[in-house]
């Protein structure tokens, strides 16, 4: 992944898109610029990487087993992707995992998250015995904007199919 960072160096600054935020059917970049100017602080713990599709295309063929068993053997990759807690008084349609949703879709359990920053949102979910992955990437978050994880959600299932 070499076009990932946590610092908005100059390189990726020149390639960035602009970040809209949505309000009652406005949209606004003040946020999202304010926010890349001085940096995300307290927001990187919580993954707000700067990254490209091509990027997360890589990470979710690691994530389905295909990845350099150097980083994380598959059997350990698969062993964190199945455990997750179902919370109680659910009828086991999801639970949360080390750092992923799990979620019944169809007859399917698929993974993955979803995100937003200042201007960005973003998902990844997989399916990950039908081999599919669906990334989606949007620069506005806020109200009024794309539902990535709705988004991302479908078309898994209409490409696990």
């Amino acid at each position: 992944m070499t076009h990932t960072t946590l610092e908005l160096t100059p390189d990726v600054q020149r390639h960035l898109a602009k970040g809209y935020e949505m309000a009652m059917g406005l949209r606004s970049s003040f946020e999202s610029d304010a926010e890349n100017k001085k940096g995300r602080g307290y927001k990187v713990p919580n993954g707000a990487i700067y990254t490209t599709v091509g990027d997360m295309a890589k990470f979710a063929s690691f994530l389905m087993g295909d990845g350099p068993a150097s980083v994380l053997a598959p059997a350990r990759l698969l062993h964190y992707q199945n455990d997750y807690v179902i919370p109680t008084g659910t009828t086991n349609s999801g639970g949360y995992g080390l750092g992923m949703m799990f979620l019944r879709l169809g007859k399917a359990i698929v993974k993955g998250h979803g995100g937003e920053v200042s201007g960005y949102s973003a998902a990844l979910y997989l399916n990950r015995d039908a081999r599919v992955a669906v990334i989606v990437l949007s620069s506005a978050g806020g109200n009024g904007s794309v539902n990535v994880d709705a988004l991302a959600l479908r078309a898994l299932d209409i490409l696990s199919k």
